[in-house]
C-alpha cells in the first residue's frame, strides 16, 4: 500500500519534498529532464502549486535540480561529489550544535571509505593517494620559521590532505563518499593539523589499503578523522606572564581567565601535588651502561632532556646495540651474549628487591605522586600479564613490579600512576627498533598489536585502578585512545592522562607550555635508567632541584624527576642525596609550592639579578615570594610595588620584614638567609 500524506504525518511541504525525490530516485525523472509545469507537477504530486514550488526551492538549493532561466527547472548530473557539497551551510549548523554527532558520522563515513579502497585497490588506482600522501610530507617539512609561514603551512596541509581523503574514496570507487568526505570537511574545524604523529598516520593507512587490510584500514581512518577534526573547537589563548612596570601589579589579563577556566579538567589533586617521581627500572638496568655526552671543561650540568639524543639514555641499550659506543661497549664486556639473556639476571634480583625501601625514600624526597614504568620500548612487561604476547609469552616479570609498587606507595600517602610505551616495542616487532629521531616512524603497524596494546592499557585500569596513564611514543593508528581514556576516567574519575596518547580528548596533560597545567619531565642526572658511569657531577644537586621546582610551579607545572635504580635495585647515593636534600627542603618551605596556583605574573628579578618566583595559595588569601639566592640585607624586587600595609614574613617566622619604595620596586630588608635554602620565601598575607 502506498503511503499517503495523512498515514505518514508530514507537513504538505515534506510531502511533496518526499513525492520528488521518488520520481528522481525512481528514474521516472532522470538527469537531464525537465520537470512538467509547476501546475502539473503539483497535480502529480497530490499537493498545492505552492507546496509544489517550496520542495522545487529546496531541491535546487541542495543541487539536486537546476534551475535555467526561461527554459525551466532540470535534473542535475546528480553525482554526489557535486550535490552533497551543496549541504555545507546545513551541516555547518549542525556541526555547532551537535559536535559529537557529526563527528561519529563523519569517522564512519571515512572509515567505510577506507576499508572499500582496502578491498578494491590496485597499483593503478593507488598513484592518486600516494600523490597526496608525497604533498603532505612536502608540507609537513617545509621550514616555516615565521606566525605567516606557519599559517600558509597549515593551509598547504589542509588542501593536500583533502586532496588524499578524496583519493581514499576515488580508490574505493565510491562517489557518495567523496561527497560526503568533501562536505564533511568544508563544515568542521581543523585542529593542529601539521605533526609528524599526523603524517605517520597518513602513511600507515597508505600501508593498510595497499595491503588489502580492510580492518586496519578502517580504525586508522577513524581515529585519523578524530585527530584531525576535533569534535569540540580547542580552546585558545596563552597567558600574559610578563611583569608590569605600573605601581601596581596589572589584573590578569583574557587569555589568564580562559586558561585558568579550562584548568578544571585536570584534576585537582594533579594540580596540587607539584613533584613527582618516575621510576625507570627494568632489564636495561642490568648492563646499565651508556656514553656521557661530552662536556665543555668545567661544565658537568646535564642538558635539557630535549637536547638529549637517545644514546644517552641508558634504558635505550637494546637500540644502541646497533652501532656506536653502546655497542662497543657490549662487544667488549659481554662479547656476543643477547640483549634478553639479561633477563635471567633481572629475576634472580627481583626476589630481594623491596618496593617498601623505594616508597620510603620517594615519600622522603616530598612526592606526592610516583609513576612506575610498566613497559618500555623493549616491550618488556614489569608486571604477571594474562595477555599473550604473540611472539614471546615468556617476555615479562614473575613478580608484580607494577602492582607491589602501587600497594607501597600508596600505604605512604602518595598517588600512582603507570606509564607504558604504547608506540614503540621492539619485541613485537624487531624492525621497527629505532633511536629517538625515527621512533615516530618506526612504530609496528597493524590492528594485531593495536590490540595488544589497548589489552594491556585496560589490564593494567582494571588491575591497579591508577590514579594517572603516562603514555610514550604516541599510540597505534589502528587503536582508539580516545575511547581508552573515556573509560578510564569512568572507572577512575579523577584520574589524569599525558597528551602523549596523541588523541583529541580534553583535558589530558600536555608538554611544557605556560597557560594551563602542565608537566616537566626529566631525570635527575642525565639518563632515565641507570647508567653506571654517571656520577655526583652528572645529577642535579638539592639546590638545583629547588630552583628546577619553583620555577616549575610558578608557571602553573608540575615536575617528575626521573630516579634510577640500579642492577640490584638500589637507588644510587648521588640521586638519594638530591632528593632527600629536597624532601627537607619542602619539609619546611613546601607551603610555597604544594596545593599553589599561579600569580598573575610569574617571575620577576632583583636588582642585582637573582629570580623571584611568585605563587599563591588556592583559597588566593597568600602570596608567596621565592626569592634566589642568600639575600641579606637591602634586596629591591624590579616592578614589584608593595602598598605601606604589606606584611611580607619570611616562611616560619612572624616577625615581616621592612620595605620601603625603590626607584625600580619595593626594597625589602631581608633578615640572614635560612640555613640549608637556596632560596629565601616571604608570605604575604592577604595577597596583592
Amino acid at each position: 500500500m502506498e503511503p499517503t500524506q495523512a498515514s505518514t504525518g508530514r507537513s504538505a511541504s515534506e510531502w511533496a519534498l518526499h513525492q520528488l525525490l521518488d520520481l528522481i530516485q525512481s528514474g521516472s525523472l532522470g538527469p537531464g529532464d525537465r520537470l512538467p509545469p509547476e501546475r502539473n507537477l503539483a497535480t502529480r504530486l497530490g499537493v498545492s502549486r505552492g507546496m509544489a514550488r517550496e520542495a522545487i526551492s529546496a531541491l535546487v538549493t541542495m543541487g539536486v535540480l537546476e534551475s535555467r532561466h526561461g527554459a525551466g527547472v532540470f535534473v542535475t548530473s546528480l553525482e554526489p561529489a557535486v550535490v552533497l557539497p551543496r549541504l555545507a551551510p546545513v551541516v555547518a549548523i549542525m556541526a555547532g550544535k551537535h559536535p559529537d554527532d557529526v563527528a561519529r558520522l563523519h569517522a564512519q563515513i571515512e572509515g567505510a571509505a577506507a576499508a572499500r579502497a582496502a578491498a578494491r585497490a590496485t597499483p593503478e588506482s593507488l598513484t592518486a593517494l600516494t600523490q597526496a600522501l608525497t604533498a603532505l610530507r612536502i608540507a609537513q617539512h617545509e621550514p616555516t620559521p615565521r606566525a605567516p609561514r606557519d599559517r600558509f603551512k597549515q593551509t598547504i596541509w589542509r588542501l593536500s590532505d583533502d586532496r588524499f581523503h578524496r583519493a581514499i574514496a576515488s580508490v574505493a570507487q565510491d562517489t557518495v563518499a567523496e561527497g560526503m568526505i568533501l562536505l564533511l570537511r568544508s563544515s568542521r574545524e581543523y585542529g593542529e593539523c601539521v605533526s609528524d604523529d599526523l603524517l605517520h598516520r597518513h602513511e600507515e593507512l597508505v600501508r593498510a589499503i595497499a595491503g588489502h587490510e580492510p580492518d586496519a584500514a578502517r580504525s586508522i581512518a577513524q581515529n585519523l578523522v578524530t585527530a584531525e577534526l576535533p569534535a569540540l573547537r580547542p580552546s585558545s589563548g596563552a597567558p600574559d606572564v610578563s611583569v608590569s612596570r605600573a605601581h601596581s601589579p596589572a589584573p590578569l589579563s583574557a587569555a589568564d581567565e580562559t586558561a585558568s577556566t579550562d584548568d578544571h579538567s585536570v584534576a585537582e589533586w594533579f594540580r596540587d601535588a607539584k613533584l613527582g617521581l618516575i621510576v625507570h627500572w627494568g632489564i636495561y638496568s642490568v648492563p646499565g651502561w651508556a656514553p656521557l655526552p661530552a662536556q665543555t671543561p668545567g661544565d658537568v650540568r646535564p642538558a635539557p632532556v630535549e637536547e638529549t639524543p637517545s644514546r644517552y639514555f641508558a634504558e635505550w641499550y637494546q637500540a644502541s646495540l646497533r652501532e656506536g659506543p653502546t655497542a662497543e661497549h657490549h662487544e667488549r664486556v659481554y662479547g656476543t651474549r643477547p640483549y634478553r639473556a639479561f633477563r635471567t639476571a633481572f629475576e634472580s634480583v627481583l626476589r630481594d628487591w623491596s618496593p617498601t625501601a623505594w616508597a620510603e625514600e620517594f615519600a622522603a624526597s616530598g612526592a606526592r605522586y610516583v609513576v612506575q614504568v610498566a613497559k618500555h620500548h623493549d616491550g618488556f612487561l614489569l608486571w604477571p600479564s594474562r595477555v599473550r604476547h604473540p611472539h614471546d609469552e615468556e617476555w615479562r616479570v614473575t613478580r608484580d613490579v607494577v602492582g607491589e609498587t602501587a600497594v607501597a606507595v600508596r600505604e605512604r600517602g602518595m598517588r600512582f600512576g603507570v606509564f607504558y610505551s604504547s608506540g614503540a616495542d621492539w619485541s613485537f616487532d624487531p624492525k621497527s627498533m629505532a633511536g629517538a629521531s625515527d621512533v615516530q616512524t618506526s612504530r609496528p603497524a597493524g590492528t594485531e598489536y593495536a590490540r595488544y596494546v589497548e589489552a594491556h592499557w585496560r589490564e593494567l585500569i582494571e588491575s591497579y585502578r591508577p590514579d594517572g596513564l603516562w603514555n610514550d611514543t604516541g599510540y597505534p593508528a589502528a587503536g582508539d585512545a580516545r575511547k581508552l581514556i573515556r573509560d578510564y576516567r569512568t572507572l577512575v574519575p579523577d584520574g589524569v592522562a599525558t597528551e602523549r596518547f596523541r588523541t583529541s580528548e580534553a583535558g589530558l596533560i600536555p608538554a611544557p607550555a605556560e597557560g594551563g597545567p602542565w608537566e616537566s619531565v626529566r631525570p635527575v642526572g642525565l639518563s632515565f635508567g641507570w647508567n653506571r658511569e654517571e656520577t655526583a657531577d652528572h645529577t642535579l644537586s638539592g639546590p638545583e632541584l629547588v630552583l628546577m621546582l619553583m620555577d616549575v610551579v610558578a608557571k602553573n607545572g608540575n615536575l617528575l624527576l626521573g630516579v634510577s635504580p640500579d642492577e640490584h635495585g638500589h637507588l644510587p647515593a648521588h640521586q638519594l642525596a638530591s632528593l632527600r636534600y629536597l624532601g627537607h627542603w619542602l619539609e619546611r618551605f613546601g607551603e610555597a609550592v604544594y596545593a599553589t596556583r599561579p600569580w598573575q605574573h610569574t617571575t620577576t628579578t632583583t636588582a642585582d639579578g637573582r629570580t623571584v618566583w611568585f605563587t599563591r595559595s588556592k583559597s588566593g588569601d597568600a602570596l608567596y615570594l621565592t626569592i634566589e639566592g642568600g639575600v641579606e640585607g637591602d634586596c629591591e624586587i624590579l616592578d614589584l610595588w608593595l602598598p605601606g600595609e604589606a606584611r611580607p614574613v619570611p616562611l616560619g617566622e612572624d616577625r615581616p620584614v621592612l620595605h620601603r619604595a625603590g626607584s625600580r620596586g619595593s626594597l625589602l630588608h631581608l633578615p640572614a638567609p635560612p640555613a640549608a635554602s637556596p632560596v629565601t620565601v616571604l608570605r604575604l598575607s592577604p595577597a596583592l
